[in-house]
């Protein structure tokens, strides 16, 4: 008997599903995507942040350097 007990969790499977080479890859795909553009607007709120706390720490610093250019 283990520390475990008699009872141990295992992965039992009922039924078996087959997965086509183009499911595999779309899938893929799909992670792919999803992970790039959650990463993409994770840090255009980080960029967004940096330049709130640089408009309240340095105002005028901020007014002088902030063009229409890079508000776009």
């Amino acid at each position: 008997m283990t520390l475990a007990g008699p009872f141990r969790a295992t992965a039992i499977t009922l039924y078996k599903i087959k997965v086509t080479a183009y499911e595999q890859n779309s899938t893929g795909a799909f992670t792919f995507v999803k992970q790039n553009l959650c990463s993409g607007v994770r840090y255009n709120h980080v960029l967004v942040t940096v330049s709130r706390i640089w408009a309240v720490t340095f105002p005028l610093h901020y007014r002088t350097a902030h063009s229409k250019l890079a508000a776009n």
